[in-house]
């Protein structure tokens, strides 16, 4: 009778585990052989109201960082017309939609977020240090005027739709939310900016660790958005720039395969994808600044055996010619946004070297060299080491300064491709 009894309970068993393997395998075709999710991600957009927007903005040695501010209604007009005729699923915003916070901008941000979400996009939005707790300015005067700022209950109350609408979760502490873009994919849009600036709080990773759990249950695969970065992406601009406690979340990160974090912040368009501990990888894609060289986002494609990204430049130039704009920058605004952004680097150098003993071919030399570095670097291009070779030559002699330091971290990080990845999801 024992016998008997153990061997009607070794069939159970078994019959569990076909019953259990064949649910997991069934689930894993299904997943594999779903119609591919397209999302677009854009971060570092710093909209300013047309209305703020006066001559303080219109010379590049006003913006130390050559952010195209003086044209971000025009760039975020073609950007969102593109998202629009291209019609992913999802447009992802990773935070600094406003240069400063201001309610205005916010305000006539979301208005155009609504003809996106119109077209059948659903949006989904997190906050960036520029959105919230800022000091406001209307620049239309000679001198910037103080005007309203946006803080974290009227941030969440004015994207309220973006995203947390859409959630299947959402985080009772901040702005973090659960998007579920199909049953095997789950977006976490993580804002590290209502509350704390740069840090996930504690309840916050309660939180997150709940929701891996749930995907995991489900077979789901996880990518996550923040607007700080988890990992270091230039080795002399991470302060500030990376979470404060990126160790904490990448352990999360890993203990549940999360497949691909994505952010902005840096402004560059940057890459990193080693191993963070022996056996794991935790890629991450810092999108570089939708308002500097070349209007940049990024493209994602995830059908179930692979998650792809690729970096594309908004068109503002056709979309300018179709608007009937006369501007020329308009026109050929590729061209023009990395001049703009090369002439704020000019700027720099000949400030920087002004009393040095160099000559003036010298400097200039310095500074033509350094712009065209430093605006590939943050496209996420190749540099051209070889026809910038003289000027790169001269830049070795400075061995002191900053601008040594940071010519060569450029130099040393150009052998990666910035701009495109692809994750195979079948890996286990």
């Amino acid at each position: 009778m024992k016998k008997k009894i153990l061997l009607i309970g070794a069939f159970g068993l078994l019959l569990g585990l076909i019953l259990f393997g064949g649910h997991s395998l069934f689930r894993t075709i299904q997943k594999q052989s779903q119609k591919p999710v397209s999302m677009i991600i854009a971060s570092d957009i710093h909209y300013l109201s047309p209305e703020y927007r006066g001559e303080y903005f219109k010379e590049p040695s006003a913006i130390f960082d050559g952010k195209v501010i003086h044209y971000s209604p025009e760039f975020f007009d073609a950007f969102l017309a593109e998202v629009i005729d291209k019609h992913p699923q999802t447009l992802i915003l990773s935070g600094d939609i406003t240069l400063n916070g201001s309610m205005k901008s916010h305000e006539e941000v979301v208005e155009k977020l609504k003809q996106v979400q119109a077209a059948g996009i659903d949006v989904l939005v997190i906050p960036g240090n520029h959105d919230v707790f800022t000091t406001a300015g209307d620049y239309t005067p000679d001198e910037p005027v103080v005007v309203e700022s946006t803080y974290a209950e009227g941030f969440m109350n004015l994207y309220e739709d973006f995203g947390p609408a859409q959630a299947i979760s959402r985080d009772t502490e901040t702005f973090s939310y659960i998007y579920e873009a199909t049953p095997f994919l789950r977006i976490l849009m993580l804002d590290t900016n209502c509350i704390s600036k740069g840090t996930v709080l504690p309840d916050t990773l309660r939180w997150m660790e709940t929701q891996f759990q749930d995907a995991k249950r489900a077979g789901a695969d996880v990518i996550a958005v923040s607007h700080q970065n988890l990992h270091i992406h230039s080795e002399l601009l991470y302060f500030t720039y990376q979470m404060y406690n990126a160790d904490e979340l990448l352990a999360l990160y890993e203990k549940y395969d999360v497949k691909l974090s994505l952010s902005g912040h840096i402004h560059v368009q940057s890459i990193v994808s080693e191993e963070t501990s022996p056996g794991t990888t935790i890629p991450e894609v810092a999108v570089g600044a939708l308002s500097v060289c070349g209007t940049p986002y990024g493209e994602l494609t995830y059908n179930g055996k692979e998650l792809t990204y690729q970096t594309v430049k908004t068109d503002v130039s056709s979309y300018a010619a179709k608007q009937g704009w006369t501007d020329e920058n308009l026109l050929d605004f590729n061209n023009y946004s990395y001049w703009f952004f090369e002439e704020v680097g000019r700027l720099q150098t000949f400030e920087g070297y002004k009393d040095s003993e160099l000559t003036a071919a010298e400097i200039t030399l310095l500074a033509d060299t350094f712009a065209k570095i430093n605006s590939a670097y943050f496209a996420g291009d190749d540099i051209d080491q070889d026809a910038l070779a003289d000027g790169i030559a001269l830049w070795s002699k400075q061995e002191n300064g900053f601008f040594y330091k940071y010519i060569q971290s450029m130099l040393v990080e150009d052998a990666v491709d910035n701009q495109n990845i692809t994750i195979d999801l079948t890996k286990n």
